[in-house]
Parts: structure tokens; sequence; C-alpha cells
């Protein structure tokens, strides 16, 4: 006698899954992604060259600690 194969869970679990496992690794590639791309503040990014050259001077000790306070505040307006 022959059985012929009418539709079970084996036909549409295999494709489900593959997909899930499909969406999870693009979701995955572009959490990576976004990590890698952008940069986190505070290491040494500067926004505005200005205020970078001040933190060289100070770094550098050309200018004191009041001095680059007041020039700070003054970039900052």
């Amino acid at each position: 006698m022959m059985y012929w194969h009418y539709g079970s869970a084996a036909e549409w679990v295999g494709p489900v899954v593959m997909s899930i496992v499909a969406v999870a690794l693009l979701a995955a590639i572009g959490v990576v992604t976004a990590l890698l791309v952008r940069r986190p503040a505070g290491l040494g990014h500067e926004a505005d060259p200005a205020t970078a050259i001040l933190r060289q001077r100070f770094a550098r000790g050309e200018i004191d600690q009041d001095e680059y306070d007041r020039r700070r505040e003054a970039l900052r307006h």
C-alpha cells in the first residue's frame, strides 16, 4: 500500500527556523556594524578643533588651569 505525504510539521518547520536564524544573523551583523562605526564620546574625538587645540596646549603646559578654564568657557558661548 502506498502512503502519500499529505503535509506535516516537517514541511514548514524547516523554512520557519531558517528564516528566524537568517533574521537573527542579519540583526547581529547590524549591531556589530553599528558598534564599530559609532565612536564613543570622550575618546579623544573633539567636535570643535579649537577645543582640541586648547586641550593640547594645556597638556603641553603652555597655559595654566585658570587660562584653560577661561578660554574653554569663552569657546562654549
